[in-house]
């Protein structure tokens, strides 16, 4: 018999994982406690990290970008790229950057907070399940 996966969303990385004094900003917050997992489109949007990929990503983000302490959070399938906090930001509102993790690597972004950048990100027009993958 072949093994059985399930998805787990993670919400939130674990304290060893986080940059010194990082808290995740109040609208990430009221999002994680929705329970909602996705936003957008149902094949090719953003989806809340799974709890199986995360020690993998927060590597990745050190590779890429070693001089910005990055917590990631989000990814998008067709995209290959990932949403991180800047971690660096301690008692604010952090920026969201994104890294591609296929080639060409690269990190981008910085100029939107997660409430601003959340806002640009189209509705999925499927039948209203945002919630489940």
């Amino acid at each position: 018999m072949g093994h059985s996966y399930k998805y787990i969303p993670a919400y939130y990385l674990p304290e060893h994982l986080l940059p010194p004094g990082f808290a995740y900003p109040d609208d990430y917050r009221k999002f994680a406690e929705s329970g909602a997992n996705r936003v957008g489109d149902r094949n090719y949007g953003w989806t809340v990290l799974d709890s199986e990929c995360l020690e993998r990503f927060v590597s990745y983000a050190r590779k890429i970008a070693p001089n910005l302490p990055l917590v990631p959070f989000m990814r998008v399938y067709g995209h290959d790229n990932i949403a991180c906090f800047d971690g660096s930001v301690v008692g604010g509102d952090p920026k969201v950057y994104f890294l591609n993790f296929c080639e060409p690597t690269r990190c981008q972004g910085g100029s939107q907070t997660f409430s601003e950048w959340i806002a640009t990100i189209p509705p999925d027009e499927d039948d209203g399940d945002a919630d489940e993958l």
